[in-house]
């Protein structure tokens, strides 16, 4: 077959996927979507309901971190030919890097001081808001959210280069995927930037509006690699509230002790000011460099201190997600 009439069959699978979603179950329609390598370009968005959430485990000592998960990510749905082996309905998932979709977490609550309390800081589910602190107690103890004295702002996680790990995997539209018992069975990598928000306290005069002081500290840059997610699938097509055509929901999870294991780095030398609500981390201002001059601090290199890292177990609990097409 020509190029040129291989993309003229693409097209028109576009077009009535596009028209009639439900499409994609036809026989026929995977028999010549297999036959040219159809990719269809979708966004996986999270479902608010129930409140997506991940846990990140970081040790006896630390304790775990209950996360709020938002946002979105962009994918291809890639058609193969079954001749080749492949089961009919089985279908590829290739994650793509995007500026523009990413899944954004609520701040995460870090360090805690038994001295330390109020201020506003309290526990939220509400992702990619940096005074949210997660759902639930995030510290041992039953310490609260408002002891909190070293958070993470609100992250945004991005699908991470293919060159430091590849997100895909593989799903079967009619049921199980060969051989498993699940029906979608993929890997997911991400990259982040961390800027950590510290709290300033006063020793020596505890109950002024000095104790409510927070400072931004410069950005790290982290990988987290190889999250392994299983679920199930079904096909259920409908015109979004937002006027997006949803062809399908997924609900995955992490498998039973399979965490993602990982190493977070955060900075713990302030670069500016923080102040409540402020949506901008500096990103741009990365950890050991020049900090605001009014702040006073001096420079320190990461191998002096200026950096602190966590290792800890990530998984996701269960979330819902649609399957839209096109970029949403």
């Amino acid at each position: 077959m020509s190029a040129k009439r291989a993309a003229t069959i693409r097209a028109d699978l576009t077009r009535q996927v596009k028209r009639h979603p439900s499409v994609i179950t036809k026989r026929w329609f995977l028999r010549k979507a297999g036959l040219v390598q159809y990719k269809l370009p979708v966004t996986l968005r999270l479902r608010p309901d129930p409140a997506p959430t991940a846990t990140a485990d970081l040790g006896a000592s630390l304790g775990s971190r209950s996360i709020a998960l938002g946002g979105s990510l962009a994918a291809d749905v890639v058609f193969s030919d079954s001749f080749d082996g492949g089961a009919l309905g089985n279908v590829g998932i290739e994650f793509r890097e995007s500026d523009e979709q990413a899944l954004t977490t609520s701040s995460i609550p870090l360090l805690w001081n038994t001295d330390a309390s109020g201020c506003g800081l309290s526990s939220g589910d509400v992702a990619g808001d940096n005074d949210s602190l997660g759902p639930g107690q995030p510290f041992p103890g039953g310490f609260s959210a408002s002891n909190t004295v070293l958070r993470t702002g609100a992250l945004r996680l991005r699908v991470a280069d293919r060159g430091i790990a590849r997100s895909g995997g593989q799903a079967n539209l009619f049921g199980n995927i060969p051989g498993k018992n699940v029906s979608v069975d993929v890997t997911l990598s991400l990259e982040t930037v961390i800027n950590a928000i510290a709290r300033a306290l006063d020793d020596e005069d505890p109950d002024t509006l000095a104790q409510c002081r927070q400072l931004w500290t410069g950005s790290t840059q982290n990988s987290i690699p190889g999250i392994h997610l299983q679920g199930r699938l079904k096909i259920s097509p409908a015109l979004l509230p937002d006027g997006h055509l949803r062809i399908a929901k997924v609900t995955v999870s992490s498998p039973p002790a399979m965490p993602a294991r990982v190493a977070l780095s955060a900075c713990l030398l302030p670069v500016s000011t923080y102040a409540d609500g402020d949506p901008g981390a500096p990103a741009d201002r990365p950890c050991g460099g020049p900090s605001d001059p009014d702040l006073g601090v001096a420079p320190l290199a990461a191998e002096d201190g200026a950096e602190v890292t966590v290792a800890g177990d990530i998984s996701v609990d269960q979330v819902s997600v649609d399957v839209i097409i096109g970029d949403a």
